[in-house]
């Protein structure tokens, strides 16, 4: 029998003492007076020999209900950290193949202060999105939500998205218009790009699948980097 079995088990052997227990009771009501119950003696050899037994039989039910839950609440404990266990090593395991992912893919967020950056990102994300509190987004992300490695490259992409919009916003706030270049004039190095990042954006936030995105965000990262704003 495996554990979860014998968790059911006990609890099953919880049940039936419980069922046997209220039966004694009902029966013990029926058949003695409240006196002859609060001072164990029964008027009758007969009925004292049945009051007797009664009591010793709910005694043994009660210890062994007790017993059933005592272990059960050991091995239930025990069950959670061995789940647990599974988890976290499943989860250690995704986030290294995560964290390969960036470093090939993404090499703006594998330094340090690029992790910090999409993971504050991050969290303020599934808190817009979930409207969840930051407790229960740990609770749930320690139990393996959003853990996949699938979860967090879609993670990633949403969170780009959602950096690149801010970037911008910034931007567009910090420096005036730039008329378009005219034919013979100076363009200073990276403008091209600067204006590209408008359309980039759009193009990534109308993508119909990750692979879209992730090719969007390609250049948008490179036309950024064009642009001096990496």
């Amino acid at each position: 029998m495996n554990q979860t079995a014998a968790i059911q088990q006990l609890s099953a052997d919880e049940q039936a003492c419980a069922q046997e227990l209220r039966q004694i009771g009902a029966w013990l009501n029926s058949s003695y007076t409240s006196s002859e119950l609060q001072s164990g003696q029964a008027v009758g050899e007969e009925r004292q020999a049945w009051l007797t037994e009664a009591v010793q039989r709910a005694a043994g039910l009660q210890r062994v209900a007790a017993n059933a839950a005592e272990v059960r609440t050991v091995k239930q404990a025990s069950l959670t950290l061995a789940r647990q266990a599974q988890v976290e090593q499943w989860s250690a395991a995704q986030d290294a193949a995560f964290g390969k992912y960036v470093q090939e893919n993404r090499p703006e967020f594998a330094s340090d202060a690029g992790q910090a950056r999409m993971q504050k990102a991050t969290r303020e994300y599934l808190r817009r999105t979930t409207g969840l509190p930051d407790e229960e987004i740990t609770r749930r992300w320690r139990a393996g939500q959003w853990r996949s490695l699938g979860e967090q490259r879609v993670l990633l992409d949403a969170v780009s998205h959602d950096l690149a919009k801010q970037s911008m916003r910034d931007l567009n706030s910090k420096r005036a218009y730039t008329p378009p270049a005219q034919p013979g004039v100076y363009t200073p190095r990276g403008a091209d790009s600067e204006h590209s990042i408008a359309d980039l954006e759009r193009k990534m936030a109308n993508a119909s699948s990750v692979q879209q995105q992730l090719k969007w965000s390609t250049k948008l990262t490179q036309a950024r980097r064009n642009a001096g704003l990496l």
